[in-house]
């Protein structure tokens, strides 16, 4: 294949994957950004007698960004029920700390 075909197929994967992966504060264009290095990084992995460039990319992709997401995108439990600072009333839940890293 040519560097362009390479280019091509990184490319479509990435647009086709962004929207899926978006969240806080990484856009659309971060996400296609993290893709492309992802492929980048994995294309000297391709093994083309067992399957088309494209599909390789796409679950290399597609598992590189679903771990992006899970190590930096996560939410806040809810404090522990029998702590004394927690408050159903306040919208932190804690009548202490805004954080509940800080508890």
């Amino acid at each position: 294949m040519t560097e362009e075909e390479v280019l091509s197929s990184i490319e479509k994967v990435a647009t086709g994957l962004a929207y899926k992966y978006q969240f806080g504060y990484y856009t659309v264009d971060d996400i296609k950004q993290e893709a492309k290095l992802i492929a980048l990084k994995a294309i000297d992995k391709y093994e083309p007698e067992k399957g088309k460039l494209e599909t390789f990319l796409w679950k290399v992709v597609n598992n590189g960004l679903f771990n992006l997401k899970r190590d930096k995108y996560s939410r806040l439990d809810k404090p522990c029920l029998t702590c004394p600072l927690y408050d159903l009333s306040l919208k932190s839940e804690c009548a202490e700390y805004n954080n509940k890293l800080d508890c």
